[in-house]
């Protein structure tokens, strides 16, 4: 269940519906609840840009024209994940 406000906030991402108005422990007046009944379409919103999925990871490419930036940022990763596997690895 989905408070008005949060439904508000995720309408362009979620599909809801009015639930029922409830009586809350704090609140003189009944809160109206939403439920959510399914993600709308994220094709129709994504930016378009390179994606990878593995079993393993899950990487977003924002902007796909500055390929250098985004391979050094990258390098960058391994190095750090490196260093973090050998730390536990000793």
């Amino acid at each position: 269940m989905l408070s008005k406000d949060t439904a508000s906030l995720l309408n362009d991402r979620v599909k809801t519906a009015f639930f029922d108005d409830l009586k809350v422990k704090g609140f003189s007046k009944p809160v109206s609840t939403f439920k959510a009944l399914a993600l709308n379409d994220a094709a129709d919103q994504a930016p378009t840009g390179l994606v990878h999925d593995s079993a393993n990871i899950e990487l977003y490419v924002k902007n796909p024209e500055d390929l250098e930036s985004i391979i050094a940022e990258l390098r960058h990763l391994e190095i750090e994940f490196s260093a973090q596997l050998k730390r536990t690895s000793d």
